[in-house]
């Protein structure tokens, strides 16, 4: 006995011939269009928004990573671990400064479009750009703090060596008296 299709089963098919014809219909038509650019604009700035956020995440991570071996190296008292906070940190600076350039040349494009485009998309961007450059600027001014005081640290760690060198050597001449060192 033959099964009668269902008036479902015939929207169904009908459908997806329709699909595939509007498919190969659309294919021959150009991908991006000079009408559509506000939309792209503001799909574009969504995503951007979204990538800023988990660039933001992976660099909290990392920063929480070299923390953690900033403090590992204070209680174990081995400095060499923690430069690695001040390298990533410089690193995280000159990344941070190549991308705020490049937000600042794209809302400098934006400004100089035509003036069809809505203000909104411009407006988000602007801020977006602002916000990005000030936080960039607060983060190097914080890294050149940190620097600097690596900076004496290690000046201090250097100078109090040469001080305990010199003690050793005036406890030295102490001990023999005005003989001269010769071999």
């Amino acid at each position: 006995m033959a099964r009668r299709r269902t008036p479902n089963l015939l929207n169904n098919l009908k459908k997806s011939e329709e699909s595939t014809k509007s498919s190969s219909t659309q294919q021959s038509s150009p991908i991006y269009s000079a009408l559509s650019f506000p939309e792209q604009l503001e799909t574009f700035l969504g995503l951007s928004k979204c990538y800023v956020r988990i660039i933001f995440d992976f660099w909290c991570l990392l920063e929480c990573f070299c923390s953690a071996l900033f403090l590992l190296a204070l209680y174990l008292k081995f400095k060499c671990l923690a430069v690695t906070s001040i390298c990533v940190d410089v690193v995280s600076v000159v990344l941070a400064i190549i991308f705020g350039f490049s937000t600042l040349v794209f809302t400098l494009v934006l400004l100089l479009l035509p003036s069809n485009l809505p203000s909104k998309p411009i407006l988000e961007c602007f801020g977006l750009t602002t916000i990005i450059h000030i936080a960039i600027a607060l983060f190097a001014w914080i890294t050149c703090i940190e620097i600097k005081v690596a900076k004496n640290e290690l000046k201090n760690k250097y100078d109090e060596k040469e001080r305990e060198e010199e003690k050793r050597i005036n406890s030295c001449s102490r001990n023999f008296g005005d003989i001269p060192y010769s071999l």
